[in-house]
């Protein structure tokens, strides 16, 4: 008997994990760590929450059916600003905007599979994508990688076969968190083209790579759509994982066939994400790089605490974006051991037997941690630290000249704060330099004066002094009623007052 296409494949992973914690309870002092999943938990900043409110109420385009492959404007923008990224060229009708990156991927792969053939993952791999080939009865051919979790071409061209139609990597990688060199990068796509095959490269971490400028340079190669399928998710950089927001990048004749898988699964991408997308692409870059050192110092805080565990058995294959990919010492499968962490540890992480075929000994030691929602100073699960919350807690402001909630004591208290101001690299005098934007989360003002721009309307709403030179004890600022600051109590606390010179 012929299975339906859905019986073809495993359970969501993801999904499979949060069953573990059924009748499972965490005691208050020791609540559930969950690095399961490589999603943000916070929806997107406020300022970008404002401008989709204002979307909703002043624009009906966004509630009504759009262009099958995605909002114009949106499309331009990409091409834009990936042919700046990557110093290549790519035009607006290379593009087109899907509902999030999975959907890319299925699309892509719709377009150049039939029944039987065969796309090579490394593995491990991102088992949506594993999903995906066996819905479609795609053969996945597992290729195993080589130190630090980077693939070989070389391995690879071994196991291409007269039905293998294309290559899929992913850079940053998922689960291994590896990054990819320029140089592999390049060495497939010779490979993909000499055999005839697509490669498909996931970049949907892209914007959290530790190195600086292009990653690779396969988008300079002037005709690099005739094999290069490039994918990419807006879930991660600007938090719109809701709003299911990704793009693919591929030859307008591509696109083509790409347009009809995408109109019989869903007409059109979603209109508010695109909208939304386009804003943050357009008013967030600062914001966005933000958040990129974040996730790095939190990248920083796996290297440098893993020695403990090291010293245990345990092993780290690759770190980098949202995860990290290490073996245990156990004698136990990692499935098994996933499970009794969960009630042992309070801990809820993923095993290597999500991310590699059936029977692969290795996958027995593998367990990908994604750490991205778990800073540095232990926040636990879903928590956030007050930084990421409210810009304004980047730095300690003077407290009479911060808006927002007080500081107390304990978890968003003094100490964090003290551990934000650190790690913005405040010096202890005015706003610290590597916060510039407004406080709304707008671009860098104008070094002649507080930000102008509309996102930052209400600037003058969070601030209640008004300082008149830059000083650390704020001897100077006076409040609005003329009176006065407290500054020898604010020099004995640490407090700093905002001043615009350091906008």
């Amino acid at each position: 008997m012929t299975l339906p296409r859905t019986a073809t494949t495993f359970a969501p992973p993801v999904m499979e994990a949060r069953r573990w914690l059924e009748g499972v309870t965490f005691p208050a002092n020791r609540p559930l760590i969950n690095v399961s999943q490589a999603a943000p938990v916070d929806p997107p900043p406020a300022p970008l929450r404002e401008a989709m409110a204002e979307m909703v109420l002043s624009d009906p385009s966004v509630h009504l059916y759009g262009p099958v492959l995605g909002l114009p404007a949106l499309r331009e923008e990409i091409a834009g600003q990936w042919s700046a990224a990557y110093g290549g060229e790519v035009r607006p009708d290379q593009v087109a905007i899907t509902s999030g990156c999975n959907q890319a991927y299925c699309a892509a792969i719709a377009t150049l599979c039939a029944e039987g053939d065969e796309v090579i993952l490394p593995v491990p791999y991102y088992f949506n994508h594993r999903m995906w080939n066996d819905m479609a009865g795609v053969v996945t051919v597992p290729l195993p990688c080589g130190p630090g979790l980077i693939p070989e071409a070389g391995r690879a061209a071994a196991l291409v076969t007269p039905r293998t139609r294309a290559i899929v990597l992913v850079s940053p990688n998922n689960p291994g968190g590896a990054e990819y060199p320029a140089g592999t990068l390049r060495a497939f796509l010779e490979l993909a083209r000499s055999r005839g095959l697509a490669l498909i490269v996931d970049e949907t971490y892209r914007d959290f790579d530790s190195r600086e400028g292009a990653p690779h340079d396969l988008l300079r190669d002037p005709d690099w759509d005739d094999t290069l399928i490039h994918l990419y998710s807006f879930s991660k950089a600007y938090r719109l994982t809701g709003h299911r927001v990704g793009a693919i990048l591929s030859s307008p004749g591509r696109l083509a066939e790409v347009e009809k898988f995408l109109d019989t699964v869903a007409i059109c991408p979603p209109q508010v994400g695109q909208h939304a997308a386009l804003w943050g692409m357009r008013h967030l870059r600062d914001w966005v790089a933000r958040e990129r050192l974040e996730i790095l110092d939190r990248r920083a805080a796996v290297t440098e605490g893993f020695p403990m565990l090291a010293a245990k058995g345990w092993e780290l294959l690759g770190c980098g974006a949202y995860f990290a990919y290490a073996t245990h010492p156990f004698p136990e499968a990692s499935d098994a051991l996933a499970r009794r962490l969960v009630r042992e540890a309070g801990v809820l992480l993923l095993p290597g037997t999500m991310f590699m075929p059936e029977g692969m000994p290795e996958a027995a030691r593998g367990l990908r941690i994604a750490f991205a929602n778990v800073d540095r100073h232990g926040d636990r699960g879903a928590a956030r630290p007050p930084r990421s919350r409210h810009p304004l807690t980047l730095a300690r402001p003077c407290p009479r000249a911060y808006a927002g909630p007080r500081p107390v004591r304990g978890r968003e208290g003094d100490g964090t704060w003290r551990r934000a101001r650190a790690r913005s690299g405040s010096t202890g005098s005015c706003w610290p330099s590597s916060w510039r934007a407004s406080a709304a989360g707008s671009p860098a003002a104008p070094a002649g004066g507080p930000p102008r721009s509309a996102a930052s309307a209400n600037w003058r709403s969070r601030i209640r002094t008004t300082p008149t030179r830059c000083a650390t004890s704020c001897v100077s600022s006076r409040s609005r009623r003329g009176r006065p600051s407290p500054s020898s109590r604010r020099r004995r606390r640490g407090w700093t007052a905002p001043c615009w010179r350091d906008w």
